[in-house]
């Protein structure tokens, strides 16, 4: 999340987050200052980011513009500094016709000297092999709630996806526990498949990084990107 906070913190005009999810990254955007264009094709996941707003100073929550949409129809009459796809959001177009309709979707939306920011878990089999064993449990803390996580995964390195199954919970300030079971199934891209859809799509990347993450044994590679 850090990345994506210094980036917008030197971009200009309002952040497009694709895939927000239920604002893990939309709302510190907006408590630094930033407009968000949030968008999401999940009613759920939108409306745990409202009742994540609700709980924000009102001049947190009137920052943020909540547009229920799947990112392959992204047309919005505005051009951006910055556009991002997190959380390995990347992997849930398991259609290479998919991907490429949404880096061109992206490329269209860019202002002049914008940026593109999205994240890729590494295919790195061995690591993705050994998670298959794994059950991990987590607390987290966002937006006045109290969460606790469980999550299992499992790479199927045949078929080129690894697919995640949960049970959150999640409590707030009044006590009140809300209980979810979920999962994704995303695609694992390796490094070549992506270099190909950046080029395909009129983008290059001006940066990359590889960070591991917290709560699991996936690497990430962090891709900057700008029109070509």
């Amino acid at each position: 999340m850090d990345d994506y906070l210094k980036l917008a913190a030197n971009s200009p005009g309002p952040v497009l987050e694709l895939g927000c999810g239920s604002g893990r990254i939309t709302v510190p955007l907006a408590r630094q200052g930033h407009e968000v264009i949030a968008l999401d094709a999940s009613p759920d996941m939108l409306a745990l980011l409202r009742r994540r707003l609700e709980r924000e100073d009102e001049s947190v929550a009137r920052r943020v513009t909540i547009v229920e949409s799947d990112m392959r129809d992204l047309r919005l009459d505005e051009r951006f500094g910055l556009v991002l796809l997190p959380a390995n959001n990347l992997g849930l177009l398991a259609d290479e016709a998919d991907r490429h309709e949404v880096f061109s979707r992206v490329r269209a939306h860019l202002a002049p000297g914008g940026r593109f920011a999205f994240d890729n878990a590494l295919a790195e089999q061995d690591r993705l092999l050994a998670q298959n064993g794994d059950l991990v449990a987590f607390p987290a803390s966002s937006g006045g709630e109290e969460q606790f996580v469980l999550s299992a995964h499992r790479y199927l390195p045949e078929e080129g996806v690894q697919i995640m199954n949960y049970y959150a919970e999640s409590v707030d300030a009044t006590g009140r526990t809300r209980r979810y079971l979920g999962g994704w199934t995303k695609a694992v891209l390796p490094d070549a498949a992506v270099a190909g859809l950046l080029a395909a799509t009129g983008l290059r990347a001006e940066e990359t990084r590889t960070y591991d993450l917290d709560f699991d044994r996936r690497r990430m590679m962090l891709y900057i990107c700008s029109a070509a």
